[in-house]
């Protein structure tokens, strides 16, 4: 930070408690106020986050640690079909899944009587793995192929790869 942008933001956070009248001696006591003032405020802001968290809907760990929940709800009509061993540490999963079309009115996916396979491989050395249906390449969050997949192998982290930048620093703090 620039020396202004300090001084401005030190400004702000004593707006209210000191101003240009303000004796040396009155300073101590103001600012102990001022800090015991942002100290609530903080509290209450934890409880209004804590309040207002989102229920988790499965037993995913990917689920609580991104943004996938309604990816890991339709977890539940995935269906492994075949697997191939393809090279030492690489598998090859086909998984049935159904297909869910976009109403134009309401602008919301419902679920179809359709199913669609998709390929989906897994590198059992690195835990590195691809889906065919290109969801996290088009949207940015992991398809449900790919859940299901690391939930066949027990994995429960989700791989960095797989958290986009402007909220990974979220997940690790």
């Amino acid at each position: 930070m620039k020396t202004t942008q300090r001084s401005e933001s030190i400004h702000s956070f004593f707006d209210g408690y000191v101003n240009n009248t303000t004796r040396l001696c009155e300073f101590p006591q103001q600012y102990s106020y001022a800090m015991e003032v942002r100290a609530n405020e903080e509290k209450e802001e934890d409880v209004k986050c804590w309040k207002y968290t989102r229920t988790l809907l499965t037993v995913f760990p990917f689920e609580a640690q991104s943004q996938v929940q309604v990816q890991c709800s339709r977890v539940l009509y995935v269906t492994p079909l075949e697997k191939r061993v393809v090279c030492d540490n690489v598998v090859e999963h086909l998984l049935e899944d159904i297909v869910y079309t976009r109403t134009k009115k309401k602008r919301e996916e419902i679920a179809t009587m359709k199913r669609r396979t998709n390929c989906v491989w897994f590198d059992t050395a690195s835990h590195d793995f691809g889906c065919e249906c290109k969801h996290f390449e088009c949207y940015g969050i992991m398809c449900r192929h790919l859940i299901k997949l690391y939930y066949m192998y027990n994995v429960e982290h989700v791989p960095s790869k797989f958290i986009l930048w402007s909220w990974r620093k979220d997940l690790t703090s």
